[in-house]
């Protein structure tokens, strides 16, 4: 049975939301039902992954949306199996704290399905609940780099173009694992259902990202 995560997603982009009042989003994203997996390094590190996929248990959708005037590229369930480039991918290095936190320091990335990508480094806290675990981090100088796309966002559906002027961005990016067959970053783990959702400014970003994890990881839906 899928387990869906968009519920979830959309409670982190409100937690966001309330974050940024003091700056004016200029975009922002969603990825529903991305896999999530762990492969240890050490008893206390190790690469935490989340890609789109499009499989029996897990079909990743999403939105990347220009909030300012209202455009979205929406991606359709499975859109990682379509044929074009689009992906989503995020990779952390992560070092266990202790059993309840660890911190991870990583890259995600997101590419539409003319070879537009967004991607920023990412730093922040994970935080273990009783159904998974929720990260909320910052990112940190996010770009959008059309060197081999098309100069627009787009999705399946709908697209804008990210003409948000030379100054520099910045953000924040929270996600949701539903592990309940992982371990919080001790054992290897695979297809555990993840949702993610950013929202990115201009400037410097004034967003305060401790308790996001622990927040988002308190709201889950019921299987």
């Amino acid at each position: 049975m899928q387990v869906s995560t968009l519920i979830m997603t959309m409670a982190a982009a409100g937690l966001l939301a309330g974050t940024a009042s003091a700056q004016v989003t200029v975009a922002s994203f969603t990825f529903d039902s991305l896999a999530g997996s762990y492969v240890p390094t050490t008893p206390n590190t190790g690469l935490f992954t989340a890609r789109a996929v499009d499989t029996a248990t897990l079909r990743t959708v999403g939105s990347f949306n220009r909030n300012n005037n209202a455009s979205s590229a929406q991606f359709s369930a499975g859109f990682v199996s379509g044929p074009d480039v689009a992906d989503v991918l995020v990779t952390m290095n992560v070092t266990r704290i202790n059993a309840t936190t660890a911190t991870a320091v990583g890259m995600v990335v997101v590419t539409d399905i003319n070879g537009d990508v967004f991607r920023s480094p990412v730093s922040g806290v994970w935080s273990k609940n009783l159904t998974g675990a929720g990260f909320g981090g910052s990112m940190t100088a996010p770009v959008f780099d059309s060197t081999t796309g098309n100069g627009i966002i787009e999705g399946n559906t709908g697209g804008w173009t990210p003409n948000f002027g030379s100054g520099p961005l910045s953000g924040v990016l929270t996600l949701i694992v539903l592990n309940a067959n992982a371990t919080f970053f001790t054992t290897a783990y695979s297809g555990e259902a993840v949702g993610s959702a950013a929202q990115i400014v201009p400037g410097p970003a004034a967003l305060a990202v401790a308790g996001l994890a622990a927040g988002m990881a308190g709201r889950r839906r019921r299987r």
